[in-house]
């Protein structure tokens, strides 16, 4: 979307500030989605990594 021509500097700074917030919310999103993506990826493959790293806890400790 294109924004309007305007030689007035305090729109030309309100439409700067309106791309800011978008831009900031896309951003906070994304991390929110690959989060949640990360979280039900990996867990329902708990059953094939925690052994593992049991193994791993248990001769660390020996």
């Amino acid at each position: 979307m294109a924004a309007p021509l305007t030689t007035d500097p305090r729109t030309v700074e309100i439409l700067g500030a309106e791309r800011f917030r978008l831009i900031t919310a896309l951003y906070f999103t994304q991390y929110l989605g690959v989060g949640f993506l990360t979280i039900g990826l990996i867990w329902p493959l708990k059953v094939l990594w925690a052994p593992l790293v049991g193994l791993g806890v248990v001769r660390l400790r020996a």
